[in-house]
């Protein structure tokens, strides 16, 4: 997501799943500080440590980006509760 992070385009959310930033930093566009970002991460997950995804939350938060973080119960994979909370943010955003 640090591509789409990057990015002038202003999007409706960004939904990244068991991601990590690969030089501890990220371009964060000013045209992406007010869109929704919402990183999930199976807590379970040994290919991608969740703490990973928290370090990129952290990251975005003190660039005052509109950021939050779901930790569920997982592996390397998306969850139907991560499925469930995205469907729901895309629908109340239509």
């Amino acid at each position: 997501y640090e591509y789409i992070c990057s990015m002038p385009q202003p999007f409706g959310g960004i939904f990244p799943i068991s991601g990590f930033m690969k030089d501890d930093k990220m371009n964060l566009h000013p045209n992406q500080i007010t869109t929704p970002i919402t990183i999930g991460h199976g807590n379970k997950d040994n290919v991608v440590l969740p703490i990973k995804s928290k370090e990129a939350y952290e990251y975005l938060r003190e660039k005052k980006a509109n950021v939050e973080f779901i930790n569920y119960d997982a592996q390397h994979n998306i969850s139907v509760k991560m499925l469930t909370i995205i469907a729901q943010k895309i629908k109340n955003d239509t």
